[in-house]
């Protein structure tokens, strides 16, 4: 019997997390937070849970392999009732056990169990290694995702350009939780964002999911009546000090008075900001300084599950921003 053949594909619970969390410090051993990440995404969604596979090695019992996702709460896409979508999560195999079909056989099965459970459609943002995989399961990749940087304070830069070295993004250190604003106060903003959208496909914010979604350490949210609220985190980038934009809520004609009081007081050396092409702020960020990345695109990917969901094969039927990708 082959190694493949003692390997099965079956559902996990959350009395499994940390042995998710066990295999996830194998496979990317230099990074740091599965824990906190892996029960936030699996175990406390107050919106609902969406299956979760695993690969299992029959004979050791050991957990080689994760396809999970988030259920996830969008509006937009298509007309009508809002779609039931999952954004995938933590896809992982042991190093030990690659090259023997396991990401396909988690895939297929997540994808079987998504749809018997109802689910219209699945996306997420995948590295470009695993794309192929992905577009061989019937994954369709929409263009025009992409990051929009500006330059805050050019001497930082200039001077970081100068030294030798260049250290990945590391995050920035939390937020007293009393320093953030209710729900409260920002949900007026969301709604007319919302407005601003139209039918684009975005995250829906319901009270519960909103207070999930930016509840991991490094998430900020920041604003007032005056200017608006958005949320953001701080990194390190290349040793500059780099706002990353997740969601912006102006007050009207107030997005760039929005962005710079945030970018203030951080004391940004850079900013960014993840954005689809079609998204309405688009081109305030570009009249206030920001430059696309037109290198590349995310590798956004959409898997339709139901013919409503169809409509989202369409570029132009999205307005995202970085906090609708669960890694934000």
């Amino acid at each position: 019997m082959t190694i493949t053949e003692t390997v099965e594909m079956r559902g996990f619970g959350s009395r499994d997390l940390d042995r998710v969390v066990d295999l996830f410090d194998v496979v990317w051993p230099t990074a740091e937070g599965h824990r906190e990440r892996t029960h936030w995404a699996f175990g406390a969604n107050p919106v609902g849970t969406v299956p979760l596979v695993g690969a299992f090695d029959t004979e050791t019992g050991a957990m080689v392999g994760v396809r999970g996702g988030i259920r996830w709460p969008l509006a937009g896409g298509v007309p009508g009732d809002a779609l039931t979508a999952i954004q995938l999560h933590g896809t992982c195999v042991h190093p030990e056990y690659r090259r023997m079909r396991l990401f396909t056989r988690m895939c297929e099965e997540f994808v079987r169990q998504a749809r018997d459970s109802g689910f219209d459609v699945i996306f997420n943002v995948s590295v470009a290694a695993s794309r192929a995989g992905y577009e061989r399961l019937g994954w369709r990749y929409l263009p025009g995702f992409r990051a929009y940087h500006r330059i805050e304070r050019l001497g930082s830069v200039v001077r970081r350009l100068a030294r030798r070295g260049s250290p990945g993004a590391q995050a920035g250190s939390r937020v007293p939780e009393s320093s953030r604003p209710a729900f409260g106060e920002v949900r007026e903003f969301i709604d007319r964002r919302d407005s601003l959208l139209g039918e684009l496909a975005h995250t829906a914010y319901p009270e519960d999911f909103f207070g999930w979604r930016f509840s991991h350490s490094t998430h900020r949210i920041a604003g007032s009546a005056d200017v608006g609220y958005c949320a953001y985190r701080v990194r390190t980038v290349g040793g500059l000090r780099d706002v990353l934009f997740g969601d912006l809520w102006p007050a009207p004609r107030r997005a760039a008075a929005l962005i710079a009081a945030v970018v203030d007081a951080e004391r940004a050396d850079t900013s960014t900001i993840w954005m689809s092409g079609t998204h309405p702020l688009r081109g305030t960020l570009l009249r206030h300084g920001f430059i696309p990345d037109l290198r590349r695109s995310l590798h956004f990917g959409v898997k339709t599950l139901s013919g409503r969901a169809e409509a989202l094969v369409a570029p132009s039927r999205w307005g995202c921003v970085s906090a609708d990708i669960d890694t934000f």
